[in-house]
């Protein structure tokens, strides 16, 4: 099913009142004298609202409380006038709605003015925790002040407490009387200083120093010492007593001590480190992060000493970097005893399984590793694609649409959420869209969530079908979950740029899911997630990201991008896609010192983020491929690909 996506514009879909509602309004209007248009757009409606002239709102409410976005406007109106004589609308309508975007900010002022109005019995009839940190302070406040027992509220004043930032004058009082109580343990502290300590909150952490017993006390300046120089922790005597609250301060540090210098760690461990330790629960722990990060740093002795940690500490790192550093090898038994040794959970996995097949295929065992590998096939993922290449097998993408019935389609369709999710789609607000849907699917069961998806897809939002049966565990409709959107676009840049579609496409689901106005933490902005920074260079003039949140504009930068990458590495896919995701100097790092065939390269990408995007990219590639019936000379059939030391 390939979906278009077609907005429509904001006038022109449901912010006109309609007809027969105009129609009885007019009757109204004349004989109120009231100058009424049909032109009176909601979004006039809603800026009234916003104002809180309560006269214009109530001449014009009834006309406009059947649209779709109404509850908007009246958050807005109430949020204006608030007063207590509004009591019984206020908590009813905050009932009605309770979790929706736009009760969010109404609710928080609610309380805000019974607190400072001294409305107490209306507080606690409208309160709930999480709102506001001063609100639940306010709240145990009062608790405490009537007839609650400090006990009774302990657990709800920890989880304010143990903060790593100073908190509100106005919970200095349940504070005092918590501390009064004698229920505050020095663990209870040292968590907090712990959580101080690792944002650098340093002062937060001097004053908190006071409540430590005097025998602890030093804990906080070790603290301070390791949290602003890690390397502090090589020092002679840094470790006082070797205790487990010691051992706490040195695990929140070996990942980046291991990781920044992996010899240096690994050498102080054994030698200082873990005789001191070795008796205190948890020190096995560091032997894992030593491990890992050696391997991460291709440690000749890095498998052996994951090999030697125990089974119950093994984990999806451990088991990544026992592949990989087997696999640098180029030991087809090592590998095989490698896969064979892991613990019984991690047999089933689709890595494991693979590379089993592939160590018992290179040894010679071909009846059984075809048989694991005609298994694995069967699924629609990276292992499975792989498997099929290796047998040489079409892939198999065991397509199941949707068949949802015609009443639990209308039972969507009539939800009021789902409508303002759809209005606020159709006006381009994107945001407000995904919020409305993200409460919309929150509290609906399972069938009417995939009627959603159907709808929305129908109605080319094409995002929401992609996350929505990922959260129902429904992945066989892979049209819906592999839409063709944005189709014309995609196919001018792929003819412009000389790149596949399927590799422009597979590059949009993994990076966006198709949300046009995606931005990451890291910058990257559209629909291939790509920086404004990167954009300006390859434009050779200055690209913010609002410029990017343009589908063609995005496409355009992206794609001459992506095809400088091919270009650099010699149309090699596989770290075409890793330096997209990770950088082209980064993955020059990350090439393997002999030739090494590019599916036993990608298990070794440190970055488990850019090994999982390479995997998916090749993945989705090939599905569509598929979709598109499509041909071309960049491969998604990795299997022939090999990764050489130098690009």
């Amino acid at each position: 099913m390939a979906v278009k996506l077609g907005k429509k514009s904001f006038a022109c879909i449901v912010l006109f009142i309609s007809a027969p509602l105009f129609a009885g309004a007019t009757n109204k209007a004349s004989s109120e004298n009231i100058n009424y248009t049909p032109e009176l757009l909601f979004e006039e409606f809603e800026d009234i609202a916003s104002s809180g002239n309560t006269d214009e709102y109530l001449r014009l409410v009834n006309h406009f409380n059947s649209h779709p976005l109404f509850p908007y406007a009246k958050a807005s109106y109430l949020s204006k006038t608030l007063s207590i004589d509004k009591k019984a609308v206020i908590n009813e309508f905050i009932n009605e709605y309770k979790g929706a975007p736009f009760t969010t900010t109404l609710e928080v002022k609610w309380l805000y003015y019974l607190a400072n109005n001294n409305y107490r019995d209306a507080f606690f009839d409208a309160f709930r925790y999480g709102k506001d940190l001063t609100l639940d302070c306010q709240y145990l406040s009062w608790q405490l002040d009537g007839n609650a027992k400090v006990t009774s509220l302990h657990n709800e004043i920890v989880n304010i407490w143990v903060s790593n930032k100073s908190l509100p004058k106005q919970c200095d009082g349940v504070f005092n009387k918590w501390f009064d109580s004698n229920l505050v343990t020095s663990d209870i502290v040292l968590k907090r200083i712990e959580l101080a300590a690792l944002s650098k909150n340093f002062n937060l952490v001097r004053y908190l120093k006071r409540y430590l017993p005097d025998h602890k006390k030093y804990l906080s300046d070790l603290w301070i010492k390791a949290a602003s120089n890690p390397n502090s922790i090589y020092q002679r005597g840094f470790f006082l007593l070797k205790n487990k609250d010691e051992l706490g301060i040195l695990l929140t540090q070996a990942s980046k001590l291991a990781f920044a210098n992996p010899e240096r760690f690994y050498k102080w461990w054994v030698v200082s480190g873990k005789s001191v330790f070795s008796k205190v629960d948890g020190s096995v722990y560091i032997d894992k992060t030593v491990a890992v990060a050696l391997a991460v740093n291709k440690s000749p002795i890095s498998l052996t000493l994951l090999n030697k940690l125990p089974d119950d500490i093994v984990d999806e790192s451990v088991k990544q970097w026992r592949l990989a550093r087997a696999l640098a090898t180029n030991n087809w038994n090592i590998v095989l005893t490698t896969v064979n040794q892991l613990p019984e959970l991690f047999q089933v996995d689709p890595a494991v399984v693979f590379w089993r097949a592939r160590s018992e295929m290179e040894i010679g065992n071909l009846q059984y590793a075809t048989r694991l590998l005609s298994e694995l096939a069967e699924r629609r993922d990276y292992y499975g694609f792989m498997a099929a290449s290796a047998l040489d097998q079409k892939l198999k993408m065991r397509h199941e649409p949707l068949e949802i019935e015609a009443s639990v389609k209308a039972q969507i369709e009539n939800h009021p959420t789902f409508q303002r999710a759809l209005a606020l789609f159709n006006n381009n607000s994107l945001l407000r869209a995904r919020q409305e849907w993200n409460y919309l699917v929150s509290d609906l069961p399972d069938d009417l969530m995939l009627a959603a998806a159907e709808l929305a897809a129908e109605s080319g939002w094409v995002d929401r079908p992609i996350f929505t049966l990922s959260k129902v565990d429904y992945l066989n409709d892979v049209e819906l979950r592999f839409p063709l959107a944005f189709q014309d676009i995609i196919q001018k840049h792929a003819l412009n740029s000389d790149l596949p579609a399927s590799l422009i496409y597979a590059i949009i689901r993994r990076e966006s899911s198709f949300i046009e106005d995606a931005f990451s933490s890291a910058g990257a902005a559209g629909l291939m997630q790509i920086k404004p920074a990167t954009a300006s260079v390859v434009a050779r003039q200055r690209i913010s990201k609002y410029d990017l949140f343009e589908p063609d504009t995005n496409l355009l930068y992206a794609t001459s991008y992506l095809e400088k990458l091919l270009s650099k590495t010699d149309q090699n896919l596989v770290l075409a896609a890793a330096s997209y995701n990770a950088g082209f100097n980064r993955v020059k790092k990350w090439l393997p010192e002999t030739s090494i065939n590019a599916d036993a390269w990608i298990e070794s990408i440190p970055y488990k983020e850019t090994r999982n995007y390479v995997k998916a990219v090749v993945a989705y590639k090939q599905v569509y491929q598929h979709l598109l019936n499509e041909e071309t000379s960049i491969t998604a059939d990795i299997t022939s690909l090999t990764v050489e030391p130098e690009i």
